[in-house]
């Protein structure tokens, strides 16, 4: 990372004392500098940056690019980085922009499934306010009950739940035909 030799920005500044007649003053302030970064997807100071940028930045475009670079080389990051990880978990479970959500989602895929992707696609079937985003969860969740043999108790309660009180149509016809696949294996 270089900052080509500009100056840190002063952002923030506060004052901790007022009006003092000694000429002393005291305040605080952040200074900022601009960083370029270029490098390869698995180095892993890139994938933190991009990690940290779509958990903290305000702007939804930045986060949505964020996701975008990891999910575009989701299947060479060897192995996920955990932070990396952790970040597209929580970028699923509460980013306000449902297309960072749907990207989250997207890479979590190429993911070896665990129990913490789990955990968040079950989140996402319940919460999420996006019916394109349940459905792509209970397919997620449909593909991991048929590779690993094993749907739980959890996934059967929550598919109950969603195919009778769903309001979007589609989703209480998809839980439904996953409930009736996994209760007949």
């Amino acid at each position: 990372p270089s900052n080509g030799g500009e100056e840190p920005r002063i952002v923030n500044l506060q004052f901790n004392q007022t009006g003092s007649n000694s000429g002393e003053v005291d305040f605080s302030f952040d200074a900022v500098t601009p960083v370029h970064m270029q490098g390869n997807i698995n180095d892993e100071k890139i994938q933190a940056v991009l990690a940290h940028a779509l958990i903290t930045e305000q702007n939804p475009w930045v986060r949505l690019r964020s996701v975008n670079m990891l999910a575009s080389q989701a299947d060479q990051l060897t192995p996920p980085d955990p932070k990396v990880k952790s970040a597209l978990l929580s970028a699923l479970r509460s980013d306000d922009n449902p297309a960072v959500r749907r990207e989250a989602l997207r890479v979590l895929k190429s993911y070896p499934f665990d129990n913490q992707i789990r955990e968040a696609y079950l989140y996402v079937l319940v919460h999420d306010k996006n019916p394109g985003l349940r459905i792509d969860a209970i397919n997620s969740l449909d593909s991991a009950r048929v590779q690993t043999r094993d749907a739980g108790p959890d996934l059967l309660e929550v598919l109950k739940e969603k195919m009778r009180s769903d309001n979007n149509n589609y989703v209480r016809i998809r839980a439904k035909a996953v409930l009736e696949e996994a209760t007949h294996q």
